[in-house]
Formats: structure tokens, sequence, C-alpha cells
């Protein structure tokens, strides 16, 4: 039993596959990217099966060959985090990728009789409504998405609820915090990396990273989001159509940046001060609310294998033996 991961040449997708090779599930990626050959090589020496095709969602034949074998889960991560530049010039694109592949996969999985689909939603799809004063809840905060990227994926969780409800098909949506970590790199449908990994391309570099402010939010390792993706699309039972994923905890990735610093003496990590130009783009003026993640606590047990301050060796191990993701 095989579960499709499309997208799964992409940062998040890779930690899925390698968390589920990692536990000797079979696993088939598919994306129009070619996957990066160093996790090809790492993902080889994992217990589990890998099947890779490559192929656009937005090609309804390419699609069919994901479903030629038995699978069992679809996890739909195929994506175009777009800014707001790639809004302006490509709404098209965007709107066919993120929104109508999503319908295309939908009706491959239905045909082919899949148990269950994840759709990788995205806080974004809270929009306006993230800056006020209370956490984020999937039930009673009203979502207001503003940008292509934030619209198509609120637009995927509605689709997904009515498709569902047409096709009698199992179909969760999950909103995803701030990510970072493993496997995350530059690559022509992404233009917003996390400061984390920011901080680390500046290490490498040999320049300072500086921040305009003290950020706060609930940003979370990409193998823990991976572990709760998964613990997701394992449930033997879940009550809702709709979860919040988050680490739960409201962190900063400038103190991140500066634990990450001990680890490299020359490095520097710091506030801007006088008139400096920050060197790490936090993608915004101030910080939406944490993600509410009563649900998933209630519905699921899972458990997180990294905390804050884990993360910062694992992941400063991590990209020392792979400086390729800091480059490209």
């Amino acid at each position: 039993m095989t579960t499709v991961i499309f997208g799964g040449a992409g940062f998040i997708g890779l930690n899925i596959a390698e968390h589920l090779l990692a536990r000797g599930s079979a696993v088939t990626v598919f994306d129009a990217s070619v996957m990066p050959p160093e996790a090809l090589d790492h993902f080889a020496t994992l217990p589990g099966a890998l099947t890779v095709l490559q192929g656009s969602t937005q090609d309804t034949d390419s699609i069919s060959q994901a479903f030629s074998g038995k699978v069992d889960g679809v996890i739909f991560g195929a994506a175009i985090t777009a800014g707001s530049k790639r809004d302006a010039t490509d709404p098209e694109q965007i709107i066919d990728v993120n929104l109508t592949g999503f319908i295309r996969v939908l009706r491959a999985a239905r045909d082919a009789g899949v148990r269950r689909i994840i759709n990788l939603s995205s806080a974004a799809a809270y929009g306006n409504a993230a800056f006020g004063d209370h956490s984020l809840n999937e039930e009673t905060t009203a979502a207001d998405p503003v940008s292509l990227y934030a619209l198509t994926k609120f637009s995927s969780e509605r689709v997904a609820r009515r498709l569902g409800d047409l096709w009698s098909m199992d179909i969760r949506s999950v909103r995803l915090s701030g990510i970072y970590g493993r496997w995350e790199q530059i690559t022509r449908v992404r233009d917003t990396p996390s400061p984390h990994f920011q901080i680390i391309q500046h290490a490498f570099a040999g320049k300072p990273a500086l921040f305009a402010r003290r950020d706060q939010r609930d940003w979370v390792y990409a193998p823990n989001i991976a572990t709760m993706i998964v613990t997701v699309l394992d449930a033997a039972k879940l009550d809702f159509s709709l979860y919040n994923l988050s680490s739960g905890i409201v962190e900063s990735a400038f103190d991140w940046g500066c634990k990450f610093a001990e680890h490299m003496q020359s490095f520097e990590c710091r506030l801007v001060t006088g008139g400096e130009t920050p060197t790490v783009d936090l993608f915004a003026s101030e910080d939406r609310q944490p993600l509410d993640i009563t649900r998933l606590t209630t519905d699921t047990n899972f458990e997180m294998p990294f905390n804050a301050d884990q993360s910062v060796g694992d992941y400063y191990s991590w990209a020392r033996t792979n400086g390729w993701a800091f480059l490209r």
C-alpha cells in the first residue's frame, strides 16, 4: 500500500517522504521538479520503498500514472508559494497549480478508491484575520485571505469538503504554521524562504544575519510537521475536516538565530542598529497570532521528535552535510 505525495520533491514533501520511508512505508513522490540527488541518495538508505514520478498536476495523464498501483493515501502539497510580484504577473498558473490541479488529483484518487487524502493548506488562509488578539481557531476565526496563495489554499479547503461530500471521500485539510528545517531550498515555486534558512545562508556566506525586529511566531521544525501530517493520515478516527498544525509554542526566529550562532563562533545574528538594512526578510511587518492546535491534540496522539533547542543542533548538523541546499 503506497502513499503518493504530490509536490513530493518540495520542502515539505521531502520531509514527509523521509518520515514515511524511515518507518518502512512505500512512497511515490510526484513532482514537476527533479528530486534533489542528495535526497535520492539518502532515501535509498531508508527501509521504505521509493518511486519517483516526474509529472504535472496540470496534466491528467501524468496524474493517472501515480495511481497505477494500489494507493492507500494521498498527500497533496503541490503549490506555488507566490509573493506579490508573481501574484501580479502569473495569476493563472498559481490558481491552476494550487487549486485546479488539486481537483484533478481528487478525481483520480476517487477513481482509484484511495482511503484518505490530506490537503496541505496554510495558516496564510486566515489572511487578515490572523492579526487579532486571539489564537487562530479553525471554527471561530473567520478566514480573510488576501494573496493568491492564501486564496487558493482557503478555496482548496472548501473544495475538499464539497467534493468529499459529493464523492463520498475522506479528505482532510491541514493548515500549516510557519515551517523551517531540513530539505528547504530556493526553488522556482517558492518565493518566501524561512528566516531560519536565511540565517544559515548568511552564516555559510560569512555574513551577519540582521533582523529588523525580534519576531514572535509559532514556528515549527520540518520533521515535526511531517510527524503531524502522517499522524493525521494514519488516524483511525477523525472528527473534523480541518486541522491546524503547529508547534503550539510561540518562538522567535531571531532567538533561534542567536542560538545557532553559538555553533559558529565567527557568525553574528543581531538586530539592526543605526541606518543598517536588515538582511533577513520576515515577509511581514507584524506577526500573526499562533494556531490553536486543540483539535489535533484531542483527536490524535502525536509526539514531536524535536523541541526548539534540539532543532538548532539538528538543523546545523544537517546543513553542514547538505550545503548544496543553501547555494542554489
